[in-house]
């Protein structure tokens, strides 16, 4: 909890630059920018309140986000209810496909799958997720993206994770997931309450030469890459979706691991 009024001031400006520096960049307004930040706080105090096992109303709501109640009723509508995003599903099911030892040859490769008939196909992948998801939703979308290739039925995986592709919205909603979890990664680790801290590194040179920045770069996918090829595969083995030897063990816990890199003047 941070309880002075000019460290707040501070904390807010720098997370905020970001945003701002998109905003001007993209013609966003200020009021545009007020609109949608009313609608972020009555979904974050929604959130807070579910968490918490509260009741949920808009009074509690206007009183923890500063949101008029007029407003609370008009924008609580349409406040999300899912926390989970097309967009994680799909991660989900690429993670699966990688990891469960059903989907993946002896070599440890996935599976060419055909699309519906047979135990071992990609609709019964999605279904190990949920029940309730779509396959051929999943599927257009993973096409789409040029994640799989489909071929007189049978699809295969091409990609090792899923990045949006030709969608600027999607591609920056997963940006600000990103920012989410690196606020809530810094928070914990201040906090004291975890007994293990979350990662939290930054590796930065600002002396690289203009004609070795295409070699960076393409080096930096590669490691990075190969790197979450690695860790997709040990967090596979404890995920109780995967792996079903534990299914027994109580909890569901979210883990992530993000990583970018960035080459600019």
């Amino acid at each position: 909890m941070i309880n002075q009024e000019g460290s707040l001031r501070r904390i807010l400006t720098s997370l905020l630059r970001g945003v701002c520096r998109f905003s001007v960049r993209n013609s966003v307004r200020l009021q545009e920018l007020q609109d949608a930040l009313k609608r972020c706080l009555v979904e974050a105090s929604i959130e807070e309140l579910k968490a918490k096992k509260e009741p949920v109303t808009a009074a509690r709501i206007s009183l923890m986000s500063g949101v008029h109640r007029k407003d609370v009723t008009a924008l609580i509508k349409g406040a999300r209810e899912d926390l989970a995003t097309p967009e994680s599903l799909v991660s989900k099911v690429i993670g699966l496909w990688r990891g469960h030892k059903s989907f993946l040859t002896e070599k440890g490769k996935p599976k060419p799958l055909q699309i519906r008939s047979g135990q071992i196909s990609f609709y019964s992948l999605v279904y190990k997720i949920s029940k309730e998801l779509n396959p051929s939703l999943i599927l257009t979308e993973l096409e789409r993206v040029g994640a799989v290739d489909i071929e007189d039925g049978i699809v295969t995986l091409s990609a090792k994770s899923y990045i949006p592709k030709g969608s600027f919205e999607k591609a920056m909603g997963l940006a600000g997931q990103d920012c989410a979890d690196l606020i809530n990664t810094v928070e914990q680790n201040l906090s004291g309450i975890i007994p293990i801290k979350n990662l939290h590194l930054k590796t930065d040179y600002d002396g690289i030469p203009d004609e070795l920045l295409d070699e960076v770069r393409i080096k930096l996918l590669k490691m990075g890459a190969a790197f979450h090829e690695k860790v997709s595969k040990y967090l596979s083995t404890k995920d109780k979706d995967i792996n079903p030897k534990l299914q027994s063990m109580l909890g569901r816990n979210r883990v992530a691991l993000g990583t970018f890199s960035i080459c600019e003047k």
